[in-house]
């Protein structure tokens, strides 16, 4: 079923010929000799799936994965920034550094930082570890370092 849908999405480019992206993704995963050879297989589509397809994307799900976690809490901070967060007995790290930002023409300045580094930081360590766990999950990186 998986391999139906990506030979769908390898076909709709213009002119039929791929989806237009540079970057590697399902669509050249399924077409790799590595795929193509396991087609020949007795086995059939359900080893070329788990043996070809899901090692090689499952690194830039997960990356996509933890981006989007980022991406979250940005969002989250943007619109606890603007006002739109959660309630105000809650409190959030875009509503704390609004605050901050308030404060900071009276002379505490130094309130803005606690929350902008932790929006920071948090960001930051959800790209690493998304990065880390993509090294290690990639085959085609564990085979030039020799694992």
């Amino acid at each position: 079923m998986l391999l139906r849908r990506v030979r769908r999405v390898k076909g709709n480019g213009p002119g039929g010929q791929g989806d237009g992206f540079d970057g590697p993704g399902l669509v050249d995963i399924q077409g790799s000799e590595r795929a193509q050879g396991g087609r020949h297989d007795i086995r059939g589509r359900t080893r070329i799936v788990l043996r070809h397809i899901i090692p090689n994307s499952i690194g830039t799900i997960i990356v996509n994965a933890t981006f989007n976690i980022a991406d979250a809490i940005l969002l989250l901070a943007a619109l606890g920034y603007i006002g739109l967060g959660v309630p105000s007995p809650q409190t959030d790290w875009g509503s704390m550094l609004s605050n901050g930002v308030n404060y900071a023409l009276d002379g505490y300045w130094w309130e803005i930082y606690p929350a902008g580094l932790c929006i920071v930081l948090v960001v930051v360590a959800f790209n690493f570890i998304g990065d880390a766990l993509r090294d290690f999950l990639d085959p085609r990186s564990r085979i030039e370092a020799g694992l």
